[in-house]
């Protein structure tokens, strides 16, 4: 079980482009899949979205990982097909609500695509590269 966690980031495009942001989850997921029902909050510069999800290992690729694949590959040497295989992405997927709680109205789709670094002795995230979509209705 995840009671709290945070993960930040900066805004790359769309309104609020520079701006940071915070997702603070929590979920009760298997260390070995990641996969269930995660419940999260995004706060932004002058936003905040009330999120529900499923997380599952493997989804779609996206154009929105390309920067990451470059870097990745430039610092750390990863190949792009460790992260993409086609159309299959290989980290962790997730897909679900949001509404915005403050700031703009609206609801949506949330999406978040994840490449996890994991902690070798315990099988639990350390950290991770990632993009977060949000489409409003």
């Amino acid at each position: 079980m995840v009671l709290e966690r945070q993960v930040t980031g900066v805004v790359t495009s769309g309104p609020g482009t520079g701006a940071p942001f915070t997702l603070t989850y929590h979920a009760n997921v298997p260390l070995l899949t990641q996969s269930g029902q995660v419940h999260a909050f995004v706060v932004g510069s002058g936003f905040e979205i009330g999120t529900h999800f499923e997380s599952q290992f493997g989804g779609p690729c996206t154009s929105l990982l390309d920067p990451i694949i470059g870097f990745l590959g430039a610092i750390a040497g990863v190949p792009p097909s460790a992260i993409c295989d086609g159309a299959f992405f290989k980290g962790i997927y997730v897909a679900g609500t949001g509404t915005f709680v403050s700031g703009p109205n609206g609801q949506g789709v949330f999406q978040a695509w994840l490449i996890p670094v994991l902690d070798p002795a315990t099988g639990h995230i350390l950290a991770g590269f990632g993009a977060i979509q949000f489409d409003t209705r």
